[in-house]
């Protein structure tokens, strides 16, 4: 890697080490304000109203099944070529349900969601864009299901704490804000967060959907065991489900003076405890990592897509779209990622950074865009970097 997060943030939180930087060092410093949060954008494509946050002290509402899988809710005009970057996104979010942990007071809540297709990038008008946001290109999602929020860390708590979890080696709770255990779990290595999912899916009875290694650290192995089981999503799953049908900056709109009504980022709330820190002028009410689901989710009933907390995702960090423009080609399942241009590179290595989405608690406006990427090696546990889990739908006819 070339380049590092600005070395002012890093310093602040006593994170600067090798193998985990944003790909510029420029930082922005503009201020904005914040306005009342404005409706959903025209032909945003809304899901059932999600089940409000949990306080610790209420019990969860009960788990329910879902309407209908995401499977059954493919989206027509599929299976013709694929569409242009210039067209409308489709898909749609079918239902919210506890999927995981269903007989505890902490259940892992999923969004079902249909096959579609997304333009991944950002266009070269887009303020704030980087580099390596583009070329845009079109990709098509199967359908799948996504976590509702970002995995806290009483659930981390508890798997950990299970024999798959203590078998798959899981740490107690590797995070740094712990005093509220609805925050999300921080400072999870990728091959943590993966050893998570295997831990979850064993749980709930289902084949994990890949092993790991116990050198994974030092070798970034991963092996494929099954279709099924919990796992990170793709870097496309991630673009599909935090965009929620929309083409704009942000899930909720253009204007990042909305961002503190949808998501916990370096406001003013912040600056408090770090004066020196660029921040926005809006207020979220949270000085670090906030609880999951305490703003308003996205059009798609998703929380926390943009700010909280950094996500991992499967895929191997590659800085730029190019040779994706009319397509791409990974697959989950033998964990290969290959583009256009014939550039085959490995997840078995573990000099290759892994793909981090979504901005968190201490970036400001720039940082917290559908289209923003940034990278961490396999190894490295970052406070500030966290996951959500996905679970692949039923195979369709």
């Amino acid at each position: 890697m070339n380049n590092l997060w600005p070395l002012v943030v890093l310093a602040a939180l006593g994170l600067v080490r090798l193998g985990w930087g944003f790909v510029n060092s420029v930082e922005p410093t503009a201020a904005v304000t914040t306005d009342p949060p404005a409706p959903a954008p025209a032909g945003a494509l809304v899901a059932p109203a999600p089940s409000p946050p949990v306080a610790a002290s209420d019990p969860p509402p009960p788990c329910r099944a879902l309407r209908s899988a995401p499977a059954a809710q493919r989206s027509p005009g599929l299976r013709g070529p694929l569409g242009a970057v210039g067209d409308d996104p489709i898909g749609q979010a079918t239902g919210v349900d506890c999927l995981a942990l269903r007989d505890t007071d902490h259940p892992l809540r999923f969004v079902g969601l249909s096959a579609g297709e997304v333009t991944m990038g950002s266009p070269a008008t887009e303020d704030g864009r980087w580099p390596y946001e583009g070329p845009q290109h079109r990709v098509r999602v199967p359908a799948f299901f996504a976590g509702q929020t970002e995995v806290t860390q009483r659930q981390w708590a508890y798997v950990a704490g299970t024999e798959p979890g203590r078998r798959h080696g899981l740490p107690e709770n590797p995070s740094s804000f712990t005093d509220d255990p609805r925050n999300p779990v921080e400072g999870v290595t990728w091959c943590d967060a993966l050893r998570f999912a295997a831990a979850l899916s064993e749980l709930d009875g289902i084949e994990p959907f890949y092993k790991v290694e116990e050198d994974c650290e030092s070798t970034g192995v991963i092996r494929q065991v099954s279709t099924q089981g919990y796992r990170l999503p793709t870097e496309a799953e991630w673009e599909y489900l935090a965009r929620a049908g929309t083409t704009t900056a942000y899930s909720f709109g253009e204007d990042p003076e909305e961002l503190c009504t949808y998501a916990n980022v370096a406001d003013r709330t912040v600056r408090e405890t770090y004066e020196d820190w660029s921040t926005i002028d809006c207020e979220d009410g949270f000085a670090h990592t906030a609880p999951v689901g305490s703003l308003r989710p996205g059009p798609w009933g998703l929380f926390d897509v943009h700010g909280n907390v950094w996500e991992w995702t499967l895929d191997p960090w590659v800085g730029h779209y190019r040779g994706r423009e009319h397509g791409e080609r990974y697959d989950p399942v033998d964990l290969r990622y290959e583009d256009r241009a014939g550039n085959p590179v490995e997840l078995a290595d573990p000099t290759v950074s892994r793909v981090l989405r979504g901005g968190s608690w201490y970036f400001v406006a720039r940082y917290e865009r559908s289209a923003v990427r940034n990278y961490g090696l396999p190894w490295l546990s970052v406070r500030g970097q966290g996951f959500r889990l996905v679970l692949p739908a039923a195979s369709e006819p």
